[in-house]
C-alpha cells in the first residue's frame, strides 16, 4: 500500500534544508503490504543508512545492478527494480525476516522486531493465529502514505499501489496481482491460506523467489489482513544486512506446510480454592501452533489475577483476561492465578518537573494513576532525563509509606488513596563564551562605545546566546547612524538605535557607524535619506545559474551564485551627491562568503561574513568606508567570489536642508539595458507570495490559495520556457493540486482578471 515519497520545495536560497522531524516506529502499530517493483528509496545516495550502506537494486531480469543514482526507478521509466530475493522468509515456526517501507527517510537501514498481538487493523477473523509470532523487518523503502504507526511489508502479491512496475516486469496483467492496495489477500483470500497459496502458485509459476515469498504470507502469516503488532528497535540480524546488500546464494526457502506435531496442554489453579478453569485440568493431541480457548471463573471471595506459563512452550494472547487463548507450541502448563479480595486504593504519580524524567509503576510507563492493593508493596522507579538528576520521592497527599525515598528504584505501600511525586533537579549549565569585537566607522575618533556599561577598548568575552548591552556616543561633528554586523554571527535588537543589545552565537564584530556633520556643526539635513535597491532588480548579470527566489516571511533574493558571477544596477538614483553608508542584507550557509562592490567604476570595498546560521538567516553587513554617489544616476556592480544570498542593499545619506549647488552632469544612462524596475520594497507583491503556500505531494505539489484569491487560471512552465501543464481555477478553489510531473525545477504562474500575475518556483523530486 506504499506510495513513493516525492518532495516539493519553494527555493528561497542556494540551499534549502528539509525538516527532519523523523518519528520512530516503536510501540503499537499495524502492518500493510505491497510489492510495486520500484527501485527501493533506500538505494538512492544521500539517504541515511544507519551504517548499512545503500540498499541493492536489480534490473528487469532480476540481475543485481551496481547501485547508482544513474539507475532510474522503473516506476519512473527507468531500469531499476526491487530484487526478488528481498521476499520474506521464515527461520522457525514463530520467527521470520523480511523488508518493509517506513514513514521517514532517516529510518533507512534500521531494523524493527514486530510481535503480533492477535489483533488486526481491520476485520481479520483469524488474526489471533499470529499472536506471539515475531517478524523482524529492515527498512528498505520510504512511503508517502505510510503512517507513523504503520509499516508496509514487502511481499510478492501484496499490491502494486500507485506505481506499478511489477506487472510489466513479470509479464502479467495488473489485475492478476489482485487489488491495487492489498493485493491477492484482498482479492477474496483474507484469512484463507489455501486460497492465497493457489493464487501465489498460479501467478508466480516458474518464479521461485516470488512464489516462495507469496506462499510465506499464506503459510507463516496465515493470510491475515493488516495484523497489529508491538515494535521495538533491534540491531539488524546479519542475515538481513547480507540480503540488503548482496544477492542471495542458492534458491529460495522451500514452501509447504510442515507435518503438525501434537502436544499436551495442562491447566493449573493457584490457589486451588480460588476458582475453576476450562479445560479443567489437561487436553492432549493439540497440533503445534493451535490456539486453544482457556477461561477461569473465580470463587466467592477471590478475584481472577492472571494467567502464567509455569513450564513448556506457549503464548497467551492476553494474560490478564479471564477468557483468552493460548497458542500451543510444545507441551505446556498454564496456571490460572487468583487473589483473595483486599481493599484497593488509587496511587496517583506526579513528576516535578514533568520534563525532569520518567517513572515506571507496576510495569506501566508514566501512568497518571494505578490501582494497588492496600498494604502490598508496589515497585516504583524513576529515570532522569538528559540535563536532570533524580532527587527523591515525596508523599504529596494521602497515606503512603515509601521504603527508601532517596532511591530511584524502591517500593511504596498504601493504606489509603495517595499521591506521590518523583522529584528531579536540573543540572547547572556552563555558558559558552565568545568574543565580541566593536569597530567604529569612519574612524575611532567619530565616537565612543560602551559594552555592558563599560568603556570599550579591546575585544570582550561574552556568553553565547545572552543579550549584551551596547551604546554608541557620537563625537563632536558626528552623529550616530546605525549598528551593523561586520563579521561572525550576531543579532542586533535595534540596529538604528544608539543604545541597544546584541546577541552572539559565535565570535563576531559589530560596527558603530557615524556620519560627519556639516562645517557649521549641524547635520546636513533634516534626517536620513535612504535608497533601497532590491537585489533581484539588477539591470544585467553574469552567471548562467544565478536565480531569483523567495524569502521566508516575504520578499525576494538572488542566489545560486558562484565565483566570477556579477550583478549590475544602472540608474541607481541619489537625490544629492555626497557620502553614503552602504549596507547589504545577506545570508550564507558557507564558512565564509564575500563579494566586492564598485560604484561608478571605482572599487569601494568588500562585503564579507562567516556562516550566518543558514541560507534563510539574514544579517546586515556594511562597507567599511562611506561611498560617494553622484546626484542622479549611479551604477553599482557586485562582483561575487563565493556563494551567497542577497536580499537588498541600502545607501544611507543626509536629506538636504537647503538646495544643493549645481552638480556635474551625471554620466549618460545606459540605454542599451532596461531600467531598474523598482528600488523600493513592494509590500503588496511580497504579501501576495506569502498568502500562497506550497506543500509537497506525490510527483507534484499543492498550492494553498487564500480565500477570494481572484486567480482564474494557472500554468506550469519548465526552465526552457515550455508550458508543461495549464488549467482553469474556480473561484472557490483553495487547494490547487498539480501531479504527474517529472523530477525538475518548474515555475507556477497564477493569473486572474484584474490581478497582477504571480510566479513562484517549485522543485519536484
Amino acid at each position: 500500500m506504499k506510495k513513493t515519497l516525492l518532495a516539493v520545495a519553494v527555493f528561497s536560497a542556494v540551499v534549502l534544508t528539509a525538516a527532519t522531524d523523523a518519528r520512530a516506529q516503536a510501540g503499537d502499530g499495524w502492518l500493510s503490504r505491497y510489492w510495486d517493483g520500484c527501485k527501493p528509496s533506500c538505494s538512492w545516495s544521500g539517504k541515511p543508512s544507519n551504517g548499512n550502506g545503500q540498499c541493492k537494486e536489480c534490473d528487469k531480469s532480476n540481475n543485481k545492478l551496481n547501485t547508482s543514482d544513474a539507475n532510474r526507478s522503473a516506476c519512473d521509466g527507468g531500469n531499476s527494480y526491487t530484487c526478488w530475493d528481498m521476499s520474506p522468509w521464515s527461520i522457525s515456526a514463530t520467527e521470520a525476516y523480511g523488508f518493509a517501507a517506513a514513514h521517514r527517510d532517516n529510518q533507512c537501514g534500521t531494523c524493527w522486531q514486530l510481535t503480533f498481538n492477535g489483533q488486526s487493523n481491520g476485520n481479520a477473523t483469524n488474526a489471533s493465529s499470529l499472536s506471539g509470532k515475531k517478524l523482524t523487518v529492515m527498512i528498505s523503502n520510504i512511503g508517502g502514505d505510510v503512517q507513523g504507526n504503520q509499516l508496509d511489508f514487502l511481499v510478492p502479491g501484496g499490491g502494486v499501489g500507485q506505481f506499478d512496475a511489477f506487472s510489466s516486469q513479470i509479464g502479467v496483467q495488473s489485475s492478476a496481482l489482485g487489488a491495487k492496495y492489498g493485493g491477492l489477500v484482498s482479492d477474496g483470500c483474507q484469512g484463507k491460506p489455501d486460497c492465497l497459496r493457489q493464487k501465489c502458485n498460479n501467478v508466480f509459476n516458474g518464479k521461485d523467489w516470488l512464489k516462495a515469498g507469496c506462499n510465506f504470507y499464506a503459510d507463516w502469516m496465515g493470510a491475515v489482513d493488516n495484523p497489529r503488532y508491538n515494535a521495538v528497535s533491534v540491531t539488524c540480524p546479519a542475515a538481513l544486512t547480507d540480503r540488503w546488500k548482496n544477492a542471495a546464494t542458492g534458491g529460495p526457502p522451500s514452501g509447504g506446510t510442515p507435518t503438525p506435531t501434537t502436544y499436551t496442554l495442562t491447566v493449573e489453579k493457584n490457589p486451588t480454592a480460588g476458582g475453576n478453569t476450562t479445560p479443567a485440568s489437561s487436553q492432549g493431541n493439540i497440533n503445534g501452533g493451535t490456539q486453544v480457548n482457556i477461561s477461569a471463573t473465580a470463587n466467592s471471595g477471590y478475584t481472577f489475577a492472571n494467567w502464567t506459563i509455569t513450564s513448556g512452550t506457549g503464548t497467551i494472547a492476553n494474560a490478564n483476561n479471564a477468557s483468552t487463548t493460548i497458542t500451543v507450541n510444545g507441551n505446556v502448563t498454564v496456571r490460572a492465578n487468583f487473589t483473595q479480595n483486599q481493599t484497593q486504593y488509587t496511587l496517583t504519580i506526579n513528576r516535578a518537573p514533568t520534563a525532569g524524567g520518567s517513572v515506571t509503576v507496576s510495569n506501566q510507563n508514566n501512568p497518571a494513576s494505578v490501582t494497588v492493593t492496600g498494604g502490598a508493596s508496589t515497585a516504583i522507579s524513576a529515570a532522569a532525563a538528559d540535563g536532570y538528576t533524580f532527587t527523591n520521592w515525596t508523599v504529596t497527599s494521602g497515606t503512603a509509606q515509601i521504603n527508601n525515598a532517596n532511591s530511584a528504584s524502591t517500593t511504596v505501600s498504601l493504606s489509603g488513596n495517595a499521591t506521590i511525586t518523583a522529584n528531579f533537579t536540573q543540572k547547572p549549565t556552563t555558558p559558552t563564551t565568545v568574543t565580541l569585537t566593536v569597530s567604529r566607522q569612519p574612524s575611532n575618533s567619530a565616537g565612543t562605545v560602551k559594552v555592558n556599561n563599560a568603556d570599550y577598548s579591546a575585544p570582550v568575552s561574552v556568553n553565547s546566546g545572552t543579550a549584551v548591552n551596547i551604546a554608541a556616543t557620537a563625537a563632536t561633528g558626528y552623529r550616530f547612524t546605525s549598528w551593523t554586523v561586520s563579521a561572525g554571527t550576531a543579532s542586533i535588537a535595534s540596529a538604528s538605535t544608539a543604545t541597544t543589545t546584541v546577541t552572539l552565537t559565535s565570535n563576531a564584530t559589530v560596527t558603530a557607524n557615524f556620519t560627519l556633520l556639516t562645517a557649521g556643526g549641524t547635520p546636513g539635513g533634516s534626517g536620513k535619506d535612504t535608497i533601497k535597491v532590491e537585489a533581484e532588480d539588477y539591470t544585467s548579470n553574469a552567471g548562467a545559474n544565478m536565480k531569483t527566489g523567495t524569502i521566508e516571511g516575504g520578499g525576494m533574493c538572488i542566489g545560486y551564485i558562484e565565483n566570477g558571477y556579477s550583478a549590475t544596477y544602472n540608474n541607481v538614483s541619489a537625490p544629492q551627491a555626497g557620502d553614503y553608508v552602504m549596507q547589504f542584507r545577506i545570508a550564507t550557509g558557507m564558512d565564509q562568503s564575500s563579494f566586492t562592490v564598485s560604484v561608478n567604476g571605482a572599487n569601494v570595498g568588500t562585503i564579507s561574513t562567516n556562516n550566518t546560521g543558514g541560507w534563510d538567516n539574514y544579517v546586515i553587513v556594511a562597507i567599511n568606508s562611506p561611498v560617494k554617489l553622484y546626484g542622479g544616476n549611479n551604477t553599482v556592480v557586485l562582483n561575487f567570489q563565493n556563494a551567497v544570498n542577497v536580499d537588498y542593499f541600502l545607501l544611507i545619506g543626509d536629506k538636504p536642508a537647503v538646495p544643493e549647488p549645481p552638480q556635474p552632469p551625471p554620466p549618460p544612462a545606459d540605454t542599451t539595458k532596461p531600467p531598474v524596475i523598482s528600488v523600493k520594497y513592494n509590500a503588496a507583491k511580497a504579501n501576495a507570495r506569502t498568502q500562497v503556500a506550497l506543500r509537497p505531494a506525490v510527483r507534484g505539489f499543492i498550492a494553498a490559495l487564500p480565500a477570494n484569491h481572484g486567480f482564474t487560471s494557472y500554468k506550469v512552465i519548465d526552465l526552457q520556457g515550455r508550458e508543461v501543464r495549464s488549467g482553469s481555477i474556480d473561484g472557490s478553489t483553495t487547494n490547487l493540486s498539480v501531479g504527474n510531473l517529472k523530477h525538475s525545477v518548474v515555475f507556477l504562474r497564477l493569473e486572474g482578471k484584474g490581478r497582477t500575475p504571480l510566479s513562484m518556483k517549485v522543485m519536484t523530486y
